[in-house]
């Protein structure tokens, strides 16, 4: 299998860090965007990643990083409802605002590349939209 460049953004998180070390573990490059508001550094401190300590809010940040990857894995995202009803701006803010700043930047390296590149781009969405169901859950 060939070797990847990977950018993982929320890769502190509990998932994250597991797709991270598993990652790393099949001999990718990995790199982790996170800003450590959810997750922790713990989790992937003893890995061989490098660390973007930085904010998917931050467009200049995220359109500077993007670059060079082969793929990016957007997992950064709050994920609790008890704080999106407690302020729904911020949930928006990094749900939305966050998602778009990553598209954009991958529209913008594929714009200016001479290779006509854009890095595959993997969403995962958390339980959320879904609610409380009895397994197993349709989507």
């Amino acid at each position: 299998m060939k070797s990847l460049n990977v950018l993982v953004t929320g890769g502190s998180g509990f998932i994250g860090a597991n797709l991270v070390r598993m990652m790393i573990n099949q001999g990718h490059n990995v790199t982790v965007l996170d800003d450590f508001s959810m997750g922790t550094e713990d989790y992937v401190r003893d890995l061989s990643v490098n660390i973007v300590d930085g904010n998917i809010l931050d467009r200049d940040l995220v359109f500077d990083v993007v670059k060079g990857f082969d793929g990016i894995v957007h997992l950064a995202a709050q994920t609790g409802v008890p704080g999106s009803l407690r302020n729904p701006y911020n949930d928006c803010q990094v749900n939305i605002m966050g998602t778009l700043n990553l598209l954009e930047a991958c529209r913008l390296i594929k714009d200016k590349s001479s290779k006509n590149m854009c890095p595959k781009f993997v969403f995962a969405s958390s339980n959320a939209p879904l609610g409380r169901q009895s397994p197993p859950a349709t989507e």
